[in-house]
């Protein structure tokens, strides 16, 4: 769907739709989700505006995913391609792969700043 977003959406409306659905779900369905975002980003059927806006929960469980799951095969193949997606945050995904956002992570969590 994501791939003929042009055609399947005849409007803004569906379009927004048609991206919302991937914060819908669990972490699971987020991280492939994110990964369709790439290769949809990729081929040029969404701009770098939805993606990003497809790609920011407001639920703490999706917001930190990748950040706890950074070891994991599939998280670091997404974020692997979110740094050619979008490198004007290379820092960010760095941080992922590296395991410094983890670690600030548990210490905001530690602080109580972030559960």
């Amino acid at each position: 769907v994501l791939a003929n977003i042009g055609t399947v959406a005849t409007n803004n409306l569906e379009r927004q739709l048609i991206l919302g659905v991937g914060l819908q779900y669990g972490e699971d369905f987020y991280i492939d989700f994110c990964m369709e975002l790439c290769d949809a980003h990729t081929i040029g059927a969404i701009t770098p505006q939805e993606m990003e806006r497809a790609m920011t929960p407001k639920r703490h469980d999706l917001n930190s995913c990748l950040i706890r799951r950074y070891q994991e095969p599939k998280v670091v193949e997404l974020v692997n391609k979110l740094k050619i997606a979008m490198p004007q945050q290379e820092s960010r995904w760095n941080d992922i792969l590296s395991g410094a956002a983890y670690t600030n992570y548990l210490e905001k969590v530690a602080m109580w700043l972030w559960q």
